[in-house]
Protein backbone atom coordinates (compact mmCIF):
# COMPACT_ATOMS: atom_id res chain seq x y z
CA UNK A 1 0.00 0.00 0.00
CA UNK A 2 2.95 2.45 0.78
CA UNK A 3 4.22 1.80 -2.51
CA UNK A 4 1.11 2.47 -4.78
CA UNK A 5 0.90 5.72 -2.53
CA UNK A 6 4.24 6.61 -3.26
CA UNK A 7 4.27 5.82 -6.86
CA UNK A 8 0.76 8.24 -6.81
CA UNK A 9 2.85 10.83 -5.52
CA UNK A 10 5.87 10.46 -7.53
CA UNK A 11 3.36 10.45 -10.80
CA UNK A 12 0.90 13.37 -9.96
CA UNK A 13 4.17 15.59 -9.16
CA UNK A 14 5.39 14.30 -12.67
CA UNK A 15 2.22 15.67 -14.13
CA UNK A 16 2.55 19.27 -12.56
CA UNK A 17 5.94 19.70 -13.28
CA UNK A 18 4.49 19.14 -16.92
CA UNK A 19 2.22 21.97 -16.90
CA UNK A 20 2.86 24.29 -19.76
CA UNK A 21 4.18 27.81 -18.10
CA UNK A 22 1.74 30.73 -18.32
CA UNK A 23 1.98 32.17 -21.72
CA UNK A 24 2.74 36.28 -21.91
CA UNK A 25 -0.19 38.17 -22.10
CA UNK A 26 -1.08 39.76 -25.74
CA UNK A 27 0.24 43.44 -25.65
CA UNK A 28 -2.96 45.07 -27.04
CA UNK A 29 -0.25 48.51 -28.02
CA UNK A 30 2.21 45.94 -29.73
CA UNK A 31 1.96 46.61 -33.52
CA UNK A 32 0.98 50.10 -35.65
CA UNK A 33 -1.22 50.66 -32.54
CA UNK A 34 2.13 51.81 -30.81
CA UNK A 35 2.68 54.71 -30.26
CA UNK A 36 4.82 56.60 -32.89
CA UNK A 37 6.81 58.63 -30.28
CA UNK A 38 7.35 57.62 -26.83
CA UNK A 39 9.00 59.30 -23.69
CA UNK A 40 10.02 56.80 -20.99
CA UNK A 41 11.47 56.81 -17.95
CA UNK A 42 9.44 59.32 -16.47
CA UNK A 43 9.58 61.80 -19.17
CA UNK A 44 5.77 60.92 -20.09
CA UNK A 45 5.34 63.89 -17.52
CA UNK A 46 7.35 66.63 -19.07
CA UNK A 47 7.84 66.34 -22.56
CA UNK A 48 5.04 66.53 -25.03
CA UNK A 49 5.16 65.68 -29.26
CA UNK A 50 3.74 67.53 -31.69
CA UNK A 51 2.83 66.05 -35.53
CA UNK A 52 5.83 64.76 -37.22
CA UNK A 53 6.55 65.23 -40.86
CA UNK A 54 7.50 62.66 -42.52
CA UNK A 55 9.46 62.88 -46.20
CA UNK A 56 10.01 59.92 -48.18
CA UNK A 57 10.26 61.72 -52.03
CA UNK A 58 11.74 59.49 -55.05
CA UNK A 59 13.78 56.64 -53.96
CA UNK A 60 15.06 58.55 -51.12
CA UNK A 61 15.32 57.04 -47.19
CA UNK A 62 12.62 58.39 -44.67
CA UNK A 63 13.72 61.76 -43.30
CA UNK A 64 11.19 62.76 -39.89
CA UNK A 65 10.94 65.83 -37.84
CA UNK A 66 9.03 65.71 -34.91
CA UNK A 67 8.29 69.01 -32.92
CA UNK A 68 9.23 68.34 -28.60
CA UNK A 69 8.38 71.00 -26.40
CA UNK A 70 9.17 70.71 -22.31
CA UNK A 71 6.46 71.48 -19.77
CA UNK A 72 8.93 71.86 -17.32
CA UNK A 73 10.21 75.36 -15.94
CA UNK A 74 13.77 73.89 -15.76
CA UNK A 75 15.85 72.45 -19.14
CA UNK A 76 15.58 69.35 -19.51
CA UNK A 77 18.59 67.00 -20.56
CA UNK A 78 16.95 64.00 -22.66
CA UNK A 79 18.41 61.60 -25.41
CA UNK A 80 16.35 60.53 -28.41
CA UNK A 81 16.67 58.17 -31.09
CA UNK A 82 14.40 57.38 -34.29
CA UNK A 83 13.47 53.73 -35.34
CA UNK A 84 13.01 52.97 -38.47
CA UNK A 85 10.80 49.43 -39.88
CA UNK A 86 10.01 47.59 -42.98
CA UNK A 87 6.60 47.24 -44.60
CA UNK A 88 6.32 43.95 -42.05
CA UNK A 89 7.26 46.17 -39.26
CA UNK A 90 10.75 44.60 -39.04
CA UNK A 91 13.63 46.92 -37.55
CA UNK A 92 15.63 48.06 -39.52
CA UNK A 93 19.30 48.59 -38.65
CA UNK A 94 21.42 49.61 -38.42
CA UNK A 95 20.02 51.42 -35.83
CA UNK A 96 20.37 55.79 -35.38
CA UNK A 97 22.66 56.07 -31.89
CA UNK A 98 20.73 58.32 -28.84
CA UNK A 99 21.52 61.79 -29.70
CA UNK A 100 21.43 64.25 -26.69
CA UNK A 101 19.54 67.62 -26.22
CA UNK A 102 19.05 69.83 -23.83
CA UNK A 103 15.75 71.43 -24.12
CA UNK A 104 14.68 74.59 -23.08
CA UNK A 105 11.49 75.09 -20.79
CA UNK A 106 8.41 75.54 -22.59
CA UNK A 107 10.36 76.21 -25.71
CA UNK A 108 9.45 73.55 -29.20
CA UNK A 109 12.51 72.23 -30.83
CA UNK A 110 12.31 69.62 -33.26
CA UNK A 111 14.32 66.40 -33.59
CA UNK A 112 15.29 65.23 -36.82
CA UNK A 113 16.55 61.19 -38.18
CA UNK A 114 16.45 59.81 -41.23
CA UNK A 115 16.55 55.92 -42.14
CA UNK A 116 19.38 54.51 -43.61
CA UNK A 117 17.76 52.25 -46.02
CA UNK A 118 14.68 52.77 -48.73
CA UNK A 119 12.54 50.16 -47.26
CA UNK A 120 12.02 52.32 -44.69
CA UNK A 121 7.76 52.52 -44.41
CA UNK A 122 6.93 53.99 -40.38
CA UNK A 123 9.02 55.18 -37.96
CA UNK A 124 9.07 55.39 -33.88
CA UNK A 125 10.95 58.11 -31.55
CA UNK A 126 11.94 57.17 -27.98
CA UNK A 127 12.83 60.17 -25.39
CA UNK A 128 14.73 59.02 -22.50
CA UNK A 129 16.51 61.42 -19.63
CA UNK A 130 19.65 61.62 -20.52
CA UNK A 131 22.77 59.98 -18.48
Amino acid sequence: MKTQLLLVTILAGLLTACEAPPAIEHDRYSGPDYPKTVAIEGLDDVVRGGDAVVSQPGNRPMTVSVPLRSVSSNYKNVQYRFQFFDSTGMPLAPEMEWAFLRMPPKAQVFVKGSAQDTIATTWRLIVRPAY
